[in-house]
């Protein structure tokens, strides 16, 4: 692990701003994805719901995944219209 990041930090000092930014971009959307995963992890081993109850404010992961599933398929299914910038 340290070699790759060795690596990774090394590769980023001889890059282009542009390609610097898209790899920590992408390096910053890896780490989202694992404090997402490490948060369900630890939600299911101390027994939180999986399901939305009644008198709870927040959906469930899973509930929230489905709506914005369904969202941006209704989204790519009807591509609205540009939309007129500031002053028309």
């Amino acid at each position: 692990m340290f070699q790759a990041r060795y690596h990774d930090h090394h590769h980023l000092n001889t890059s282009s701003d542009e390609d610097k930014n898209k790899e920590l971009n992408r390096w910053g959307r890896k780490q989202e994805l694992e404090a997402d995963r490490d948060a369900a992890d630890m939600h299911r081993s101390v027994g939180i719901a999986t399901k939305t109850d009644d008198d709870s404010t927040h959906p469930v992961y899973g509930d929230r995944l489905a709506a914005m599933d369904k969202h941006y398929q209704e989204i790519e299914a009807s591509p609205s219209a540009p939309q007129p910038g500031p002053g028309g």
